[in-house]
């Protein structure tokens, strides 16, 4: 019986927290006190304290060394989550850099082509060999960020609206070129 009662105390210093935990170390001295006048059949004295004294001190020393465990437990338990999620969030700043640097990647050529086909056109050397390597070249981007907002985003929860990439671009090199931008 003795056993179960050191396991109480253990569990409960090492699972209840801060005033749960104080309030069951009360109770289990207020059980032992109860167990001891229920069981002793030698009187109560100052002869006898030791034999009554030994058993709470033991639950005081079990329940202090396991709650103190606890806590350190729960401390440590809370540094370890700290760093997870400090963890996760350079593995997504991580992504969001290498994802940068594909874009980059991905577009440099396309665009590099658009800017000199458009350079000569505005120079007036341009063929519809040029418009149509121009054209090429934006329907590359195109493919490209649609490839790239397809492996990030679900397209059932996306609330953005389609757009035409050529047609926007159209538009933005004409402002250029008209001076608006």
């Amino acid at each position: 019986m003795a056993v179960l009662f050191y396991l109480h105390v253990v569990l409960g210093g090492l699972l209840l927290q801060r005033g749960r935990s104080w309030i069951f170390l009360l109770s289990l001295h207020g059980a032992l006190l109860w167990l001891q006048a229920a069981n002793f059949s030698f009187p109560i004295n100052e002869q006898n304290a030791a034999f009554i004294l030994l058993p709470h001190a033991m639950v005081l020393l079990f329940w202090h060394c396991t709650h103190f465990l606890g806590q350190h437990l729960d401390h440590q338990q809370g540094r370890l989550l700290r760093a997870t999620v400090a963890a996760e969030k350079q593995d997504r700043l991580r992504a969001l850099g290498a994802l940068a640097a594909g874009f980059s990647h991905e577009f440099a050529s396309p665009l590099q082509t658009i800017r000199l086909k458009l350079d000569r056109l505005a120079k007036g050397a341009g063929t519809s060999e040029d418009i149509a390597m121009a054209k090429a070249a934006v329907d590359d981007c195109a493919r490209v960020l649609h490839a790239m907002n397809e492996s990030q985003f679900d397209v059932r929860a996306s609330s953005a609206t389609p757009v035409q990439l050529p047609k926007l671009l159209t538009e933005i090199v004409d402002r250029w070129g008209n001076g608006g931008g």
